[in-house]
């Protein structure tokens, strides 16, 4: 009988043990899931932001595009009266103000889509590592 008994607590025991052991691995494979979820959601911000740094870039070569045009309408019509031209001058300066301002925010924004890619590729390693640990 005092056989049986200790049998029975150390079955108790273990079966307790499997059971905390169990959890400890469930509450583990959760925080992966999550873990994972993030690095996909970043991935995806990461994705829309490079779409947009590259949305700029057009927007950016279609106004340089443009001030060429204004350069070379400007080169043309030298024989304009002054004041003509004087206007067309202040339009032409101030289209490269514009550009060089978007210029230099697409710098940063190219700037922030490297660091952003930077932390993409860490990202990609992290859910790769984790789903070979799964």
């Amino acid at each position: 009988m005092r056989k049986e008994l200790l049998a029975r607590e150390k079955a108790e025991q273990e079966q307790k043990n499997l059971e905390k052991k169990l959890k400890e691995l469930e509450e583990e494979a959760e925080a992966r899931r999550k873990e994972l979820q993030k690095a996909k959601e970043r991935i995806e911000a990461l994705e829309k932001q490079l779409a947009e740094t590259q949305a700029a870039r057009e927007a950016l070569e279609l106004q340089q595009e443009e001030l060429r045009d204004l350069y070379e309408k400007l080169e043309h019509d030298r024989t304009l009266e002054a004041e003509e031209r004087q206007r067309l001058e202040e339009e032409v300066e101030t289209r490269r103000q514009e550009i060089e301002e978007f210029r230099a925010q697409v710098e940063a924004k190219e700037d922030e889509a490297r660091k952003l890619q930077e932390e993409m590729e860490e990202a990609k390693i992290t859910i790769e590592v984790n789903e070979k640990l799964q």
